[in-house]
């Protein structure tokens, strides 16, 4: 179900310490243009907020994801307002 993807996503996030970053830019270039995706909007808030913020490369994805003609209009919405967040500093040893 979209709910446990999302959970799945979100625990990604809580333990992966940035491994999870690149299936999950994998997950959203496959599934930018699927209707069914573009109906789960927590699905998309989540997949966007793992990688907001979080690199240089992630930012540019995201703006990609945004600016492709193909990505449909509500997950290039939210990807153009995850490219706009500035990046975190990583924590310091």
């Amino acid at each position: 179900s979209i709910a446990d993807t999302v959970d799945v996503v979100r625990a990604l996030l809580a333990i992966g310490g940035g491994a999870e970053r690149a299936p999950l830019r994998t997950f959203l270039l496959m599934y930018r243009a699927d209707p069914e995706f573009a109906k789960a909007d927590a699905l998309i808030a989540a997949t966007v907020d793992a990688l907001a913020g979080a690199s240089v490369e992630d930012r540019e994805l995201l703006r990609f994801v945004a600016d492709d003609p193909r990505t449909l209009a509500p997950v290039a919405a939210v990807a153009k307002l995850g490219a706009a967040r500035p990046l975190v500093a990583p924590p310091k040893p």
